[in-house]
């Protein structure tokens, strides 16, 4: 039976980070592999969380940033990458990713949660109508 590991990201995960987003940018045709140096640099303005399997390799991630809305003073969250290897679908890690998001963002008073999904990503928008 596996047993999944869900954490905060660390730095030292850049360049398992890049390889799945990498998978997620040519799922959408992109041919765009991010930079692990970039990553890394960056890596103080990043929100993500990970699965992990018991031998720490990461299996699914979940990427955002926090947002203000100024006319009516609320702090809000957008999900902006949800991507779970093709091999771990189907084992609930996409589901208890959110969940595990909508409950930290809850613990830290945001209460507005927004996602985008492109329209021809059948997938995902049978997975976010639960």
């Amino acid at each position: 039976m596996n047993r999944f590991i869900f954490r905060q990201a660390q730095e030292s995960d850049c360049h398992e980070l890049s390889e799945l987003a990498h998978e997620l940018n040519m799922f959408h045709n992109i041919n765009i592999k991010p930079d692990v140096r970039k990553l890394a640099q960056d890596w103080p303005f990043l929100d993500v969380s990970v699965v992990t399997n018991t031998q720490n390799k990461i299996l699914s991630f979940i990427q955002g940033y926090e947002t203000y809305q100024p006319h009516n003073a609320v702090r809000g969250y957008e999900i902006q990458n949800l991507y779970i290897r093709k091999d771990m679908r189907g084992h609930g890690l996409g589901k208890k990713l959110v969940s595990n998001l909508v409950e930290k963002k809850y613990a830290l008073d945001i209460k507005q949660l927004k996602l985008t999904v492109i329209k021809e990503n059948s997938e995902a928008i049978s997975f976010y109508k639960i």
